[in-house]
């Protein structure tokens, strides 16, 4: 698992091998909050004293050594395909430690690998906290490839980052067969912003991983640490997304900054008068994934579909990054619960429509 700075000077090929299960029928989008350690394969140390866990909503890196320390884990489903897009994301946390020595660092990383050959043969998105040079440094991010169990030039490093809190997300691209990195700065807080940090050709070039149409990628999480005891509770991944389908992703969140879940979100609209002004929600819809996101629409059904009244979206294509709003304002026509579904279209495979649940209270 060799880094530009963050280096246990450790390779995965140096980590035994283990028997994959086949993929599974799944369904998209995948959230795993690390509840379930079934969803896991064993874990791979590099040495006696590093350990990964999953459960109680995270997976923990520990190490009770100073010295070079890995621990390696692996979903077991979905294996990922390359004629299909799909995306994965993680939450990242490492604690502020203080920072005494040269190379002292505590790292984590999201990476898939080719499933036959995942030590040699892998892609990681690497979090660290580390001291090298004369200043201590803070927080810095940036990708590492085996390609055949060389480790590849780095695309890209951005030190400096200054939040123990940050999101991690690989997108491929099945028609261009390319990797791109996006992280946001300081987490879930106040919502996904996603700055795009490099892309790069998986295909052919420098980075060919030698994939074919048969080959899948796993799904692999990765801590590691060097001059620093990491204890539970100090550096932990969690929220990890896996989506299979297009490479436009549509995000909903209300009120702003607070993600729904497709299919699973209820909103309520309270308590209010037959006849009232009502209340109205502002729903923001942004495009999360790599190309553009087109087709949004809003439409509402359901018992009591006509008390809750959606506008129109103020843009109905997004490019990556981009975000738009609608409203809807329940004004209860009865009295007693009230109830219906929002559902917004557009080419987002896996998530259209996304419903979200509507209810409200009328009174006289």
């Amino acid at each position: 698992m060799k880094t530009l700075h963050c280096d246990p000077n450790r390779s995965l090929a140096s980590v035994g091998t283990f028997l994959l299960l086949s993929s599974a029928a799944f369904a998209s989008p995948i959230i795993d909050r690390f509840n379930d350690p079934s969803a896991w394969g064993d874990v791979f140390k590099f040495d006696a004293k590093s350990d990964i866990s999953v459960g109680n909503g995270r997976l923990n890196y520990t190490s009770s050594t100073t010295r070079e320390a890995g621990a390696v884990i692996f979903r077991r489903s979905p294996l990922l395909p390359t004629n299909k897009d799909w995306s994965i994301q993680v939450d990242a946390h490492i604690d502020p430690f203080k920072l005494t020595k040269q190379n002292q660092f505590s790292d984590l990383f999201l990476g898939v690998g080719k499933t036959n050959d995942w030590r040699n043969t892998n892609v990681k998105f690497e979090f660290c906290r580390g001291k090298w040079g004369p200043e201590p440094d803070d927080y810095d991010i940036q990708d590492n490839m085996d390609v055949n169990g060389r480790d590849m030039p780095n695309l890209f490093v951005k030190e400096g980052l200054d939040s123990p809190n940050v999101s991690l997300r690989m997108d491929f691209s099945a028609a261009k067969q390319t990797i791109t990195y996006l992280f946001d700065g300081d987490g879930p807080a106040g919502g996904y912003q996603w700055v795009k940090q490099g892309t790069m050709v998986v295909d052919g070039g420098r980075y060919d991983l030698k994939m074919t149409s048969k080959d899948t990628f796993t799904i692999l999480l990765i801590g590691s640490s060097e001059f620093q005891k990491v204890g539970k509770g100090q550096a932990w991944l969690d929220n990890l997304r896996i989506t299979v389908g297009n490479a436009s992703n549509l995000a909903v969140q209300q009120p702003a900054g607070s993600d729904l879940t497709a299919g699973e979100s209820r909103k309520s609209f309270g308590t209010h008068p037959v006849g009232g002004s009502g209340l109205t929600r502002t729903f923001t819809l942004r495009n999360d994934g790599a190309e553009a996101l087109t087709g949004i629409r809003i439409n509402t059904d359901g018992t009591n579909a006509a008390d809750f009244k959606a506008s129109l979206p103020a843009a109905t294509t997004l490019a990556p990054g981009e975000t738009t709003t609608f409203k809807i304002t329940f004004k209860p026509s009865a009295s007693g619960t009230r109830s219906a579904s929002v559902h917004i279209r557009s080419n987002d495979q896996d998530e259209s429509p996304f419903a979200i649940k509507l209810s409200g209270m009328g009174v006289e």
